[in-house]
């Protein structure tokens, strides 16, 4: 009789191998076979199977269970290959990934730059025909501002001061308003009637048009510059655009910006001119970008139709004041000087203040030339000219009135002023020795006053006057000052 268990064993045995080598799991296969085998043997031995059929069983659970086995074992390794590959193709994404995000970068910045460049093109032209030093700064702070978001900014204009610089002049780029001018400077201009048209108040006197900004010592009632000038100075650097950052307490020298400084230097016939500062900028997103070396790359850029309408501005102005100045003398000509004079005896008659005008002619000049040279006599011209302005305001005009012939006039002053300042000028060319080809000479002026409103009520008619007066003074011997009767 057989023994059912015989039959049973394998084949559950079977299915277990089967379900083992399915699962991956081959060390459970493998032994599971084993243990089918030894059931097979054991039913065998029992009684419970033929010989013939557990032989045969015995042959197909091995042969079964070796082909799970390899089935199993050749999954595995697909598994892993699979894995493996799996992460080698994460790598090349994420490889992938990065270079899309460079090349959209690297798209970006190119898209900037050539925003970049469209807006330096738009600024050139925009600069291009402003002249006037006075028109410039607020049109540099609109260019800026196509670059840039800043929270301050200055035009600073720059001239040489012992070793170092001083401010002539400071704009606010924002509203193109004049915040400072070296004293010098504002009184030439206000006598020149400019400051108006440099964006500083016009005023009776330098000292009233200076404007109470920023001291260099950070208190009220220091020395008065810009703020401009002082942090590009502690930069040390004038060669080219320029840009710091930090982070805490800013560099010394740079208290006015609190996290990051620009500096564009301008030039005018080799030397500093001067610069626009900016405080705390960052680049917009559209044109420049945030990184320091994108800013910076955009400052230099801007820097250079910057420097081009600067330079174009300066030299419009040095041009404009050779075209008002007599080359000989250095002093005004003609009809600069009568057109400043109409404009101040306006305001005085407005006002009701006096103004006074010294005509002075050197005495025996033509003899003086004929006997010593034309050379001689143009260094005599330019003497008297230097004591004519040496002894007089800078808000004050002198001009070349023809040949050997000047004009002084001085604004709000009355005729016994203008007498006393006659007399000085006088007795300063009289006392002075002229080199004459290395011989030492001495010459004499007379001079002749008229004021108005005392002697007259316009400008022509206040010429007449002070010239009869000269006349008189040389027809009564000449080295003399005559006042109008």
């Amino acid at each position: 009789m057989l023994n059912p268990l015989g039959g049973i064993i394998p084949s559950v045995a079977v299915l277990a191998v089967l379900a083992a080598a399915i699962a991956g799991r081959r060390g459970l296969a493998a032994g599971i076979l084993c243990a089918s085998n030894a059931g097979i043997l054991l039913a065998v031995f029992a009684g419970g199977m033929p010989a013939r059929i557990a032989l045969a069983m015995y042959l197909g659970a091995d042969l079964l269970g070796a082909t799970l086995l390899l089935g199993a074992a050749y999954g595995r390794l697909g598994i892993a290959e699979a894995a493996g590959r799996a992460k080698e193709l994460e790598g090349q994404l994420k490889a992938l990934e990065e270079e899309v995000a460079r090349v959209r970068a690297e798209n970006e910045r190119g898209d900037r730059a050539a925003a970049g460049r469209k807006q330096i093109y738009h600024v050139s032209r925009r600069l291009a025909p402003i002249l006037d030093i006075g028109d410039l700064p607020r049109e540099i702070g609109k260019c800026a501002g196509l670059f840039f978001t800043y929270r301050r900014g200055e035009l600073v204009l720059a001239g040489r001061d012992g070793g170092g610089y001083k401010t002539l002049q400071a704009f606010d780029i924002r509203t193109g308003a004049g915040i400072y001018a070296d004293p010098d400077l504002m009184a030439e201009m206000e006598a020149e009637g400019l400051a108006g048209r440099f964006g500083l108040p016009k005023a009776a006197s330098a000292s009233s048009a200076l404007l109470p900004v920023v001291s260099t010592d950070g208190e009220s009632g220091g020395t008065r510059d810009s703020i401009g000038l002082k942090c590009a100075m502690a930069t040390g650097d004038f060669s080219r655009a320029i840009y710091r950052e930090w982070t805490g307490e800013p560099p010394p020298g740079m208290e006015g910006a609190t996290r990051n400084f620009a500096s564009l230097p301008f030039f005018y016939r080799g030397e500093l001119a001067g610069f626009v500062a900016l405080w705390d900028i960052e680049g917009k997103p559209e044109t420049v970008g945030g990184s320091p070396s994108e800013i910076e790359g955009a400052l230099l850029a801007l820097s250079q139709p910057v420097d081009l309408a600067v330079q174009k501005c300066l030299l419009y102005r040095e041009i404009e004041r050779l075209s008002r100045t007599d080359p000989s003398t250095e002093v005004y000509k003609r009809w600069f000087f009568i057109g400043r004079m109409r404009e101040e005896l306006d305001r005085s008659a407005r006002l009701g203040a006096h103004l006074s005008l010294i005509m002075i002619d050197i005495d025996h000049f033509k003899n003086y030339n004929d006997a010593y040279g034309h050379q001689v006599g143009d260094s005599v011209l330019r003497r008297v000219a230097s004591f004519l302005k040496g002894n007089i305001r800078a808000q004050d005009l002198v001009c070349r009135y023809g040949g050997e012939e000047f004009l002084v006039g001085l604004v709000q002053t009355p005729v016994e002023g203008a007498a006393l300042v006659a007399e000085r000028i006088r007795k300063s060319v009289e006392g002075f020795e002229f080199d004459a080809g290395g011989r030492k000479t001495r010459i004499t002026i007379s001079l002749g006053v008229a004021a108005f409103p005392t002697h007259a009520n316009n400008l022509d008619d206040l010429i007449a006057r002070a010239d009869a007066a000269l006349y008189r003074a040389k027809r009564e011997g000449r080295n003399r000052t005559i006042v109008a009767g």
